[in-house]
């Protein structure tokens, strides 16, 4: 038959006097990171409550099952911006319009200015031409080709903050180096780092908490840090603060959905089989 449903080990407030079944394994700089963080929370709400412990939990008995966590990935270290829209020159950090190249001798760009090249027989010397092997000099003739414009970035990627990104996949949008999951379906309310099922559902508390998990783990990362833990770690945080445990809302989805259809239970990818 099928192997009963049981979800990842998560953390969540009970009474200081139950056991903990396995101890989350967090990296010291990871702990210290959720630690400030609910102590942030503390500081800024009031909330106090019991000791940290962990245990077993389904999405079925979640005990708010309308809000989930965003489902996220990396999508690598931007690059900053660095190509020109067709039809413009590269000069410095900005575009201009090309230069004429309908005339002899053409014309080169330099930042905002179009200079022409010497004729034969003489030697650029900046804004003259010299006689080769005498003194007999001319000015080059130039014009202006505007103020420029900055770069982007190229037609198959997206800007962000200044560099340049993969794109996000569908469904999914990007704040900085990392996708995040676009709200939907029954949770279409948007909370920053969670989706509500309605607007009564993300409460002043929660989007509190939320709202800046995205930009705090794309700062993280252009610091050097590992995306995925630091996500993790705050959503621990977040959700031992708040007292209850949100899942993740593509596995929300994927449970109602067997659940709806009178498939039974059902086991998640991250589920441990229990034979």
């Amino acid at each position: 038959g099928v192997p009963p449903f049981s979800a990842p080990k998560v953390l969540y407030l009970s009474d200081s006097s139950r056991q903990p079944e396995q101890i989350a394994p967090f990296s010291l700089p990871l702990r210290m990171f959720a630690a400030i963080f609910a102590m942030m929370v503390t500081m800024t709400t009031g909330f106090e409550g019991p000791s940290l412990q962990v245990s077993k939990s389904n999405i079925g008995n979640s005990t708010n099952d309308t809000v989930c966590w965003k489902d996220s990935y990396g999508r690598g270290v931007g690059k900053p911006i660095h190509t020109c829209p067709d039809g413009l020159d590269k000069s410095g950090a900005l575009c201009y319009p090309k230069c004429r190249t309908d005339v002899t001798p053409t014309y080169y760009g330099v930042g905002p200015v179009c200079w022409q090249h010497c004729k034969d027989g003489y030697v650029d010397e900046g804004a003259l031409c010299r006689e080769k092997g005498g003194i007999k000099t001319y000015a080059k003739s130039s014009y202006g080709r505007g103020a420029g414009k900055p770069l982007t970035c190229a037609d198959d990627e997206d800007e962000d903050a200044g560099l340049c990104y993969k794109p996000c996949k569908e469904g999914y949008y990007g704040v900085g180096p990392v996708c995040w999951e676009s709200c939907g379906g029954k949770d279409p309310v948007d909370g920053g780092a969670i989706c509500c099922r309605d607007a009564d559902s993300c409460t002043g508390k929660i989007k509190a908490l939320c709202a800046g998990v995205p930009i705090a783990v794309a700062k993280a990362i252009l610091a050097g840090d590992d995306p995925s833990k630091i996500a993790k770690a705050a959503e621990d945080a977040i959700n031992a603060v708040l007292g209850y445990v949100m899942p993740l809302c593509k596995d929300v989805e994927l449970f109602e959905a067997f659940q709806g259809g009178g498939v039974g239970p059902v086991l998640l990818p991250e589920d441990n089989l229990e034979l």
